[in-house]
């Protein structure tokens, strides 16, 4: 008969080493092999991706409450500051793994 203790202790075991070899920290392909260019047009695309987002928020909050300029003003800040802390965040990844 087997022991049904020492099998479960061995599964706890297998499963606990498969576990922690999965989360490596691993950089993605994206941040691997990067050039100056590569950085610069991510950090480009973070920044401009975001600003159109706050853009067409504001203009939305406008549109519906009737508040011209001021959603437009707030959402064009918020934007900008949601593309820089992107831009920040991808920057301390990427230096962190050097």
């Amino acid at each position: 008969m087997i022991n049904k203790d020492s099998d479960l202790t061995d599964r706890i075991n297998k499963a606990k080493d498969n576990l922690s070899s999965s989360y490596t920290k691993e950089l993605p392909s994206s941040y691997k092999n990067n050039t100056a260019y590569n950085i610069a047009m991510r950090a480009g695309v973070d920044l401009v991706a975001a600003t159109m987002v706050g853009l067409g928020l504001g203009m939305l909050c406008d549109y519906m409450f009737d508040s011209k300029p001021f959603g437009l003003i707030i959402f064009l800040v918020l934007g900008m500051g949601a593309g820089i802390k992107n831009i920040y965040f991808n920057m301390t990844k990427l230096l962190s793994s050097d």
